[in-house]
């Protein structure tokens, strides 16, 4: 049995050396989930704040005088404008503008966003580039002094 046991010498450097690719492996793995989280909690922060914004530009004076009817004029022309140029700055630079949709329903403003992050590690069988789809929503309501 010692016999066995003394040819067996120098197996511990390719274990070793499995090991610690695997560790390493993990860690890009690891890094890269958390800068993609990362990235798109910015986004979602920018896109909430658009949202808002546009939804500001909704005028209810004219929707409560038009009895809530949804045929309230809108400029939506203008709000998807703001949307645009501020959707095209800052962490929501990654969007592409054609996978940027807006749709304002009455007072309520929604954009749907579909952003590529390129991921800064490149981990085998993993794409360099993943899509994050994000959502907001906001509705216009009455300001109080």
């Amino acid at each position: 049995m010692l016999s066995n046991l003394k040819n067996e010498s120098g197996s511990v450097i390719p274990i070793t050396v499995g090991l610690i690719m695997t560790l390493l492996l993990t860690l890009v793995g690891t890094l890269d989930i958390s800068f993609l989280i990362g990235q798109r909690i910015k986004m979602q922060n920018q896109l909430d704040s658009i949202v808002l914004k546009s939804s500001q530009l909704i005028d209810f004076e004219s929707y409560l005088n038009a009895g809530f009817s949804s045929n309230l004029e809108l400029d939506e022309s203008a709000i998807e404008s703001y949307a645009r140029v501020a959707s095209s700055e800052g962490a929501m630079a990654r969007c592409k503008q054609s996978q940027i949709e807006i749709e304002i329903v009455k007072i309520t403003v929604t954009i749907e966003a579909k952003c590529e992050v390129q991921l800064p590690f490149q981990v085998p069988n993993i794409a360099d580039f993943q899509t994050v789809t994000i959502t907001s929503t906001a509705r216009l309501t009455e300001i109080v002094n």
